[in-house]
């Protein structure tokens, strides 16, 4: 049977200490996805660094804006205790990417404590 449905493009930008947030928010358009496309016309296609394809030429940061953000509806930061790594325009690629002026959106903060201090023993 198929469907008809509006396609949200949804950016995922984080730096690379949030894997498990990432994932998270994965399982949770998947979940959404499933629940509510055929209902509610609309399924949201997330958009991740992970599946851009390495070229040269450019900067990388600017390679991963050109390939996502340039095609984003919206955009989901997620950071967790660092800010990311700093890019010609910005102090972090997902800074670079969550102050683009056309985004649209809300901030939501985590209840999980930060930062994550590590022990060692000596």
């Amino acid at each position: 049977m198929t469907t008809t449905a509006t396609v949200l493009y949804v950016m995922i930008a984080s730096p690379g200490d949030v894997g498990d947030g990432r994932e998270a928010v994965m399982r949770a358009i998947t979940s959404w996805n499933e629940a509510s496309t055929r209902t509610r016309g609309v399924v949201v296609v997330p958009l991740r660094w992970e599946s851009v394809s390495p070229r040269a030429g450019d900067h990388p940061q600017a390679i991963i804006n050109a390939a996502l953000l340039d095609n984003a509806d919206s955009l989901i930061g997620i950071f967790g205790s660092r800010i990311g790594t700093a890019t010609p325009t910005a102090i972090s690629g997902t800074a670079e990417r969550s102050t683009e002026p056309s985004r649209t959106g809300g901030a939501y903060t985590s209840g999980s404590p930060w930062p994550r201090m590590r022990t060692t023993s000596t």
